[in-house]
């Protein structure tokens, strides 16, 4: 359980979303179906970010390069071609990137 004494991510179903998070936290919800926009404000400290695992390659290099992140986190986990990827968006866009687990 969270005390809300540490900073911490915690990753959720959507479903979920009325019953995440503590007092005065922020949260981001990730989800398939945002067509608007890369990332937008639905709260007052919720933002909404699109994430789809139905792109390819050059989609997904195209997708960080316009959200502009500080920092990316591939998924590393079901077939190990997040280490690729994350090295090609350094070295493609010189974007901090690092796949998980390693």
């Amino acid at each position: 359980m969270l005390d809300g004494t540490l900073p911490c991510v915690a990753f959720y179903h959507m479903n979920a979303r009325g019953s995440v998070g503590l007092v005065g936290s922020s949260r981001i919800c990730v989800s398939g179906w945002e067509f608007h926009s890369p990332c937008r404000q639905i709260g007052e400290r919720e933002h909404l970010v699109a994430l789809s695992d139905h792109s390819d390659f050059d989609g997904l290099i195209e997708y960080v390069r316009r959200c502009r992140p500080g920092r990316v986190v591939t998924d590393n986990y079901r077939v190990h071609h997040g280490v690729t990827l994350a090295r090609e968006i350094r070295r493609r866009l010189g974007i901090s990137a690092v796949a998980m687990p390693q």
